[in-house]
């Protein structure tokens, strides 16, 4: 499966060839030789690949995944090799330390191998291995830059604090060894891709009103799936609706939102966490579902104009001045005088729970009701009495 006219087709061939160069006096003459043997050897792997994939396209799974296997574990070894000699010289530089800058070029032309390879074939990466540490190690100069140069211009546009935040805790999460077994190869991709490319997506809206906007679109667009950042767009769309006074403007605005992002394109490319639904689908399920809840409550209100509906949850209910026990007691009597006709007793519970609260409880509980509907007290008995007798007595003053 391997590409035969390729001397690399083991690992074993790479640390020959490192340890050919190592000892090799011609090579320490001429390191610019030596760069170049070695990255003539990976681009002539490339070139193999390629043709290989090529013409026997149903084995580019097994053969991307050994090649990135077997390249990451000779890497890891080098990087093992690098740090002992870090240890034994503080100052590393091609002159004085030949070695070390040997192990350096190596590494940065696997990474540079590895990238091209997760690029062209990122379906065939084994995706529950975990990125490498030395990788975010070596290229975290032009990463931490391009993630500056996004923060600055986040700053300077005066994008909402938060957002700004969400984006900074998840690149600095590449920085965090603690979260180095979380990543994967996509994930470290995706970061560099997402860095690099949004300042240059949104430098001709500098200092507008637009550019915050623009920027959301453009992380929805390029599927930034980040948890947090996914809570935060919801959070934004859910305090601007509550902002209106208007139950119909409140449904309306979430069908504004509905037809924006579905007017977002969605970019097929790899995302922050591609184990999720696109943030474009989520949102859209989310705002669907909210205007859902508004319709919702307008058609309780509708059906019941007495009572009040629970912002929070959307649920209809009324309130009594009767506790729970008291409140049980009464359909007791109503029930045993036929004026309240109920299939069952369970059903009026039911009922009493979703629609009725009491001073202490907006909303009761089932199971609370069940275990209640006891023989009542003489102290419930009483109270309800008096409930009674004060209705009475307010009919026979109010309507002699």
């Amino acid at each position: 499966m391997y590409a035969r006219s390729n001397r690399i087709v083991r690992a074993d061939d790479l640390h020959e060839l490192i340890n050919e160069v190592l000892i090799s006096e011609t090579y320490k003459e001429s390191f610019t030789c030596y760069k170049r043997v070695i990255k003539q050897y990976f681009l002539s792997l490339e070139t193999n690949i390629s043709a290989t994939v090529l013409h026997e396209p149903f084995s580019r799974y097994t053969l991307i995944g050994k090649y990135q296997l077997n390249i990451t574990d000779v890497m890891q070894e080098w990087w093992r090799k690098l740090e002992q000699e870090k240890e034994r010289r503080i100052k590393i530089a091609y002159g004085n330390n030949y070695r070390a800058a040997v192990y350096y070029y190596a590494l940065n032309q696997g990474i540079r191998f590895l990238e091209d390879l997760f690029q062209h074939y990122p379906d065939c990466f084994h995706e529950d291995r975990p990125l490498p540490p030395l990788i975010p190690y070596f290229r975290s100069t032009t990463f931490l830059r391009n993630v500056r140069i996004l923060l600055g211009e986040l700053y300077k546009n005066r994008v909402d604090r938060q957002l700004i935040v969400s984006l900074q805790n998840y690149y600095s999460g590449f920085s965090d060894k603690s979260m180095m077994s979380y990543f994967k190869w996509h994930h470290w991709h995706y970061a560099i891709r997402l860095a690099a490319e949004l300042p240059s997506r949104l430098s001709y809206l500098k200092y507008s009103d637009r550019y915050e906007r623009e920027l959301i679109e453009q992380l929805i667009t390029l599927n930034f799936n980040y948890g947090p950042f996914c809570h935060l767009i919801k959070e934004k769309m859910a305090k601007a609706v509550e902002n209106l006074d208007d139950e119909y403007k409140k449904e309306e605005q979430w069908l504004i939102y509905r037809n924006q992002l579905a007017m977002i394109p969605e970019v097929k490319k790899q995302a922050a966490d591609n184990q999720t639904p696109s943030i474009r689908q989520q949102l859209l399920i989310y705002s669907k579902r909210k205007r859902k809840e508004l319709r919702k409550r307008r058609s309780l209100w509708s059906k019941f104009p007495v009572g009040a509906i629970d912002p929070a949850t959307g649920r209809y209910h009324f309130q009594v001045s009767l506790t729970e026990r008291q409140l049980l007691f009464f359909f007791r009597v109503l029930l045993e005088m036929k004026i309240l006709v109920v299939g069952t007793k369970k059903m009026l519970f039911a009922f009493i729970a979703d629609f009725i609260g009491t001073p202490n409880r907006e909303h009761l509980a089932l199971h609370s009701l069940l275990s209640k509907d006891v023989v009542p007290s003489q102290q419930i008995i009483n109270k309800v009495k008096q409930v009674l007798t004060s209705l009475l007595n307010y009919i026979n003053s109010k309507y002699p």
